[in-house]
């Protein structure tokens, strides 16, 4: 059965420390899930962050669904991008 690719986004800001280990576990997650990773930014995607329910930073969206706030594992991403 063939599942549609899933498209995850992680929401950054320019000053979030813990932004890049969560872009590096989705980017790991894209390779081995062929997932499409978007990266934006929490205040130049203002709009896009308010229609998705993102307030904070680093926030993971799976398929336009706030899935994982924090610093999520790469298996939670995993999970969360292959449901």
């Amino acid at each position: 059965m063939m599942t549609e690719k899933a498209t995850i986004e992680v929401f950054t800001s320019e000053d979030c420390g813990r932004c890049e280990t969560v872009l590096k576990r989705a980017n790991k997650v894209s390779k081995q899930t062929n997932a499409e990773v978007v990266v934006r930014d929490i205040e130049q995607d203002r709009s896009i962050a308010l229609a998705r329910g993102v307030f904070s930073v680093p926030t993971t969206v799976v398929d336009e669904e706030v899935t994982l706030q924090g610093v999520p594992s790469s298996d939670e991403i995993r999970d969360a991008a292959v449901r």
